[in-house]
């Protein structure tokens, strides 16, 4: 049986007159809905007013309830037939992008988890501590002054990726502070959007706060560009358009620095390893460079870091014990390979 194609969610699941195929690890995975841009205009203007009053008649309290809910169906733990099962979800995923499916059931926890506690988030934002300025913005400081806590925005875009689905806690924060939002997923990975939004809408969230649209890139610039607010995630070519738009927050790609000043142990080596290994340093926060300075020798350390680094367990992307990426793009590996080769020789 062919399965259904992963529809846009906006107004409800649609699925649209065009769609592509969506290719991976073992040949093709899904036929996907492509959300025409029409539909991201309707889709902001829907966030941006029903979304945004919907959100905002909702008591607090109640709204990260639903959050919770929506985190426990995320994770594969709603009524029966709510969602595909997580296994299933964990292998597309890992076909689809390479990640390991280890790594994607990491994720699937704690995006879950960060889904049950949104309170804690929403508590650290308030200015008074307190979860009630979220539906009263009025407050007092210091018994004489009057302030009010309210949203500079209406709707939030995001271009999303496809190198950790726990990403998408992000998106999710902005829904419990009542924030609507508009997301274009990764070409690699539209099934975390989709997903989360199945699991947000069954939960209870208005679906007129909740849009997930498929498409190519021009789709992922309009609801960069209609949106209040925009979180983009992308390599250079992506996020240096929008290096000096305030209102657009660029994330990637990951060029982490480490500094060492002396030579590190055993727990500190540990840790540099994976933050180099980190799903195969295509998180945005990996390690890109170490740099030793001082009483820190740069050979030892090298050599130290090589011996934890070639100890990762490569394999297939399905089996849970593996954790070193694959790439679904032959001739990116390729060009990956050629790249750590040519640099190897110099």
């Amino acid at each position: 049986m062919t399965d259904p194609t992963l529809p846009l969610v906006s107004g409800g699941e649609r699925e649209t007159r065009r769609t592509r195929t969506l290719t991976g690890i073992g040949g093709d995975l899904r036929t996907v809905a492509q959300a025409p841009r029409v539909r991201v205009h309707d889709a902001v203007e829907t966030a941006r007013e029903s979304g945004f009053d919907a959100l905002g008649t909702t008591p607090v309290r109640e709204l990260l309830d639903r959050l919770a809910d929506a985190g426990r169906r995320f994770a594969g733990h709603g009524p029966p037939d709510d969602l595909a099962p997580v296994a299933d979800y964990a292998e597309r995923v890992a076909r689809a992008s390479g990640l390991p499916v280890g790594w994607v059931r990491t994720s699937v926890h704690w995006l879950a988890r960060g889904l049950r506690h949104a309170a804690e988030g929403l508590r650290a934002q308030s200015p008074t501590g307190d979860l009630g300025v979220y539906d009263d913005p009025a407050y007092v400081r210091e018994r004489d002054v009057g302030l009010a806590f309210a949203p500079r925005i209406r709707v939030l875009g995001g271009v999303m990726p496809a190198n950790d689905p726990a990403v998408y806690a992000w998106p999710a924060l902005a829904v419990a502070m009542k924030l609507p939002v508009v997301l274009r997923p990764s070409r690699r990975d539209p099934f975390t959007a989709v997903r989360l939004a199945r699991a947000l809408l069954a939960a209870g969230v208005p679906e007129s706060a909740v849009h997930v649209l498929p498409g190519d890139r021009s789709v992922g610039e309009t609801v960069t560009a209609r949106s209040d607010h925009a979180l983009v995630f992308g390599g250079s070519d992506v996020t240096a358009r929008y290096r000096d738009d305030p209102t657009v927050e660029t994330y990637g790609p990951g060029r982490s620095v480490a500094v060492l000043a002396r030579q590190p142990t055993d727990r500190e080596l540990d840790t540099l390893a994976r933050g180099i290994t980190r799903a195969g340093g295509r998180t945005c926060f990996n390690l890109t460079r170490i740099v030793a300075v001082e009483d820190c020798d740069a050979d030892t350390l090298a050599a130290a870091l090589a011996e934890r680094v070639v100890a990762a367990t490569d394999g297939p992307a399905t089996d849970p014990a593996t954790d070193v990426p694959s790439f679904p793009d032959p001739d990116r590996a390729r060009r990956i390979d050629e790249l750590a080769e040519g640099r190897a020789r110099t």
